[in-house]
Parts: C-alpha cells; sequence; structure tokens
C-alpha cells in the first residue's frame, strides 16, 4: 500500500511540474501599445459595477520539430484553429462566447510581436492568417496570439484584456 501511494505521488508531482513548466508569459499590453479600444464599461444595470472582462481564447499548433512528421503536406510555422472572445460580465453572472471561424476573410492589420519588428497588414485574407504571420516575423507563440489580438480587436472595437495573457505549447501533435 506504501508503495502504491508513493507512486501515485511521484507520478502527481511529475505531472503537475511538466504541465505548470509548459507556461510563458509575456506582457501583452505593453507590447500591444496604446492605440486600442477603450475598456469594456460595465453593464448600467449591473449592481456589483464591477469590471468586465474580455479574453481571447486560441487552440493553435506549431508544426516544427517533432510535429513536423506528423504533417504530411510538408506546410511549416505556426496556425490557429479555434478562436473564441470569452466575455465575464462585471458582475459575473453571465459568461458569453462567440466563435470566430478560422477561415473568415478579414483584413489584418500591422501587429507588433515579442522580438520589436511589425507585421505588414494584409487585405482579404483568412482569420487564421494573423496568427501565422505574428508567429512567422516574431519566432514565437506570443507573437502570434498579439496578432490574433489587434485583428480581432480591430474587427469588432472591443478591447481585449491582455494584462495577464499566457501561452501553452501543446506537448505532441
Amino acid at each position: 500500500m506504501t508503495a502504491v501511494l508513493v507512486f501515485v505521488g511521484v507520478g502527481g508531482a511529475t505531472a503537475l511540474s511538466r504541465f505548470t513548466g509548459n507556461i510563458d508569459a509575456v506582457d501583452a499590453e505593453a507590447l500591444l501599445g496604446e492605440d486600442r479600444p477603450q475598456p469594456a464599461s460595465p453593464d448600467p444595470a449591473d449592481p456589483n459595477a464591477g469590471a468586465a472582462l474580455n479574453i481571447l481564447l486560441m487552440g493553435s499548433d506549431d508544426r516544427s520539430g517533432a510535429n513536423a512528421s506528423v504533417v504530411d503536406d510538408q506546410t511549416e510555422g505556426m496556425r490557429s484553429d479555434t478562436t473564441i472572445v470569452l466575455h465575464v460580465s462585471a458582475d459575473r453572472s453571465r459568461v458569453e462566447l462567440v466563435s470566430i471561424p478560422r477561415d473568415s476573410t478579414v483584413d489584418v492589420p500591422s501587429c507588433p510581436t515579442t522580438s520589436g519588428r511589425t507585421t505588414n497588414p494584409m487585405s482579404g485574407t483568412k482569420f487564421n492568417a494573423a496568427f501565422a504571420a505574428g508567429a512567422d516575423l516574431g519566432g514565437d507563440v506570443a507573437s502570434g496570439a498579439l496578432c490574433s489580438m489587434r485583428t480581432v480587436e480591430s474587427l469588432t472595437d472591443v478591447r481585449l484584456d491582455a494584462s495577464s495573457s499566457s501561452t501553452s505549447p501543446a506537448s505532441g501533435p
């Protein structure tokens, strides 16, 4: 019984360490700059008058390294798949989610990257091209996320909360 408990404890600690070690954070608020939509104001009927949150949820993949052999079409780089805007009401009584189809045709503005470079704007391209452009120029997932955030803000005029943005690379295909 002792051996089983030790085995389970060590396994749990190892898994926790692996998962928490896969999280990278960037200061998206500073990198996105001041030229952004105004923060959401609380709902006038909100009895608690708190602050609303608008968070961008994304699923992405990286087709380099060990993942390159998983894809047969020889496509390189990082791509986004699922993108959802999550709105949490100021009084926390409502949560609303809006999915953005990755193949929607959109205009992508120029975007900052973590490397200090800026992407070129693109017209009439697929929404997931924003993530790929940021990731390709910046060289990391965070730059792809920044470009997706900038694109959503330009399309919706909704400010996304960015002070705690983090990315978690997938382990495996």
